[in-house]
């Protein structure tokens, strides 16, 4: 399982930067001019570190200025607003900033817990997170979308994005994140510990286990070609399924993303920091059994 995720999960990352090619030269600049706004508090490098975690110098820099911000939970408030609750240093200071460049802040308290509300949206909404102390800026990982069901999602490029939620008794399916290449990466919840198959189309196409947190993750063992699929994902007596349209999928021409609903599947088009593009399917219920 280690050596299938070396061998598939960096091709989807190179698949996110070789894409910069499919963009129109126009698009490209305006693209960028968007992107630079969301640079100052939202996306870091397109592919996972190569060294173990807690180790080199990347984590003595962590340890001094701290891990990246987080969210930790997405839920409805009062006055039709969106309240976000995350996890950062104690004392820094939260900005979560739309790609216009509006800006909300928060200070994060003693034991290490912000605050935000936002206006909720019939529409998918994209925003950089970052916090800031002692005058060192440590940015959130690639951006955080907030789909109109009260769902935070992390993207994340060349990997699969992190629905937020507890972990589930019962297995789902929650996304699935496709380049250009065809390179993809499944992801979902099932109890801590269980084993989980995953099948596209009828065909089996790998076997992932949810971690501690009642999560799991598998980049698909071959290309996922264009078009619509079925996923399904089994456990023990439990399965369930879940459509994939990959066809018609919306374009980001006017901005950093571009999405729509397809069913109970809301499809996010996204230019990563390094200029690719990566699709985020996000399912809405996590499958029917």
């Amino acid at each position: 399982m280690r050596a299938l995720l070396r061998r598939t999960r960096p091709a989807m990352a190179r698949g996110a930067q070789d894409d910069r090619s499919n963009l129109a030269v126009p698009d490209t600049i305006a693209l960028t001019l968007v992107l630079a706004l969301l640079a100052g508090c939202g996306p870091v490098s397109p592919t996972r570190p190569a060294s173990a975690p807690g180790s080199g110098p990347a984590a003595a820099g962590e340890a001094a200025y701290g891990r990246p911000p987080a969210v930790m939970a997405v839920q409805g408030a009062w006055g039709g607003r969106l309240r976000l609750e995350g996890a950062a240093d104690p004392g820094s200071r939260i900005r979560l900033a739309t790609p216009t460049g509006q800006a909300l802040f928060s200070t994060v308290d003693a034991d290490g817990h912000w605050r935000l509300s936002i206006p909720e949206s019939g529409g998918v909404r994209l925003f950089g997170l970052s916090m800031s102390k002692n005058q060192r800026v440590v940015q959130a990982e690639s951006y955080l979308a907030i789909v109109p069901v009260s769902v935070a999602v992390q993207l994340r490029s060349g990997d699969g994005a992190v629905v937020l939620g507890s972990g589930a008794p019962r297995i789902a399916v929650t996304a699935l994140d496709v380049d250009r290449k065809g390179g993809a990466v499944l992801s979902g919840r099932a109890p801590p510990g269980a084993t989980v198959d995953l099948l596209v189309d009828g065909a089996p196409r790998g076997r992932a286990t949810a971690d501690a947190t009642g999560r799991y993750a598998l980049d698909l063992d071959a290309p996922l070609q264009p078009g619509d699929h079925e996923l399904e994902a089994a456990s023990g007596t439990a399965k369930v399924t879940v459509d994939a349209p990959l066809s018609n999928l919306p374009q980001p021409t006017q901005g950093p993303f571009a999405a729509d609903r397809a069913g109970e599947t809301w499809r996010i088009v996204w230019i990563t920091p390094a200029g690719g593009v990566q699709t985020t399917l996000v399912f809405e219920r996590g499958g029917s059994a």
